[in-house]
């Protein structure tokens, strides 16, 4: 305890607040403990970092909506980091979870912040809202609404679920990342290596990093993933082969037979899920595009209605 009057033992109390800080810090997934947190810290391809670079150099931040099929590719990440780049607020949504998405979104256009930037609304997974129709309809008007006090930035990994009247409201940012980018694979790796030396010095090997990018790029989230299951597999240290990720049912019988090269199971595992609910052919799909980038569509083809 400290007497706020004498100041008598603040010192000690400043101490021990950063000390529980420091280890909350500690114990938090790696994913959330080395999220980029501005823009420069992303990796990304050219044709994502030139659009946002440009964009935050000439002050002329737009609405944005950021797509793709595989997941990890940074779509939230970036979505975060714009803000905290440009010194202003953002504002985390996910319409997925919530039907007062619209409300919230009027309050927070109400005033400019103190240095006069416009807040971002950051509409994470916004493919799949709860009511799709009133809540498009209502975004619509929200988005012209509120153009002198707010900017958007959408997440989706299905743009097609988004209607063309909020689309042709954004600049598309596509996260589809070159097939095969040695540059961007090395930035992965280091990145993999800065984290093994904070998490784990001497105790990780390169070989199994370096694994991990060819297995899992370009899903940054998947690789940093697999290296804390490692890390706590093995009490601390990083070796041995990169876990496949087991997500349950059909979704990790397709990474595995895609990890395998086993043809005939990615078939079986399509053939089973081709009465579901699209909503589970979509989570296919993804599975199969995030953990098995070297397949190519043809081999794994998959109609989504």
């Amino acid at each position: 305890d400290f007497d706020p009057i004498s100041g008598e033992g603040v010192d000690a109390f400043v101490a021990s607040q950063n000390q529980a800080v420091a280890e909350t810090a500690s114990s938090l997934p790696w994913m959330k403990k080395y999220q980029p947190k501005v823009v420069s810290d992303m990796i990304l391809p050219d044709s994502i970092r030139s659009v946002i670079d440009n964009a935050i150099k000439m002050n002329s931040i737009g609405n944005y909506i950021f797509y793709s099929s595989s997941s990890g590719t940074g779509k939230t990440s970036l979505a975060e980091a714009i803000p905290n780049t440009l010194g202003t607020e953002g504002i985390f949504l996910c319409p997925k979870r919530s039907s007062e998405i619209i409300e919230t979104i009027r309050k927070c256009s109400y005033t400019k912040i103190m240095n006069g930037k416009p807040r971002i609304i950051i509409l994470d997974e916004c493919d799949y809202p709860m009511n799709p129709q009133k809540f498009f309809r209502e975004l619509q008007s929200t988005i012209d609404d509120t153009a002198d006090t707010l900017r958007y930035i959408i997440t989706c990994n299905d743009i097609w679920r988004i209607p063309d009247h909020i689309v042709s409201r954004c600049q598309r940012v596509d996260f589809t990342y070159p097939a095969d980018d040695r540059e961007l694979k090395n930035g992965m790796y280091q990145r993999l290596c800065k984290i093994a030396d904070a998490e784990a010095p001497g105790k990780y090997d390169k070989a199994t990093l370096a694994d991990m990018v060819s297995t899992f790029y370009p899903d940054m989230r998947l690789m940093i993933e697999s290296m804390h299951t490692l890390w706590l597999r093995n009490g601390g240290s990083i070796t041995g082969k990169p876990p496949v990720p087991q997500d349950g049912g059909f979704v990790g019988d397709a990474v595995t037979a895609v990890l395998g090269g086993n043809v005939d199971g990615i078939y079986k595992v399509g053939a089973m899920v081709a009465d579901s609910s699209d909503h589970f052919v979509v989570e296919f799909g993804r599975a199969m595009m995030t953990a098995a980038p070297a397949v190519s569509r043809a081999r794994i083809s998959i109609s989504v209605a």
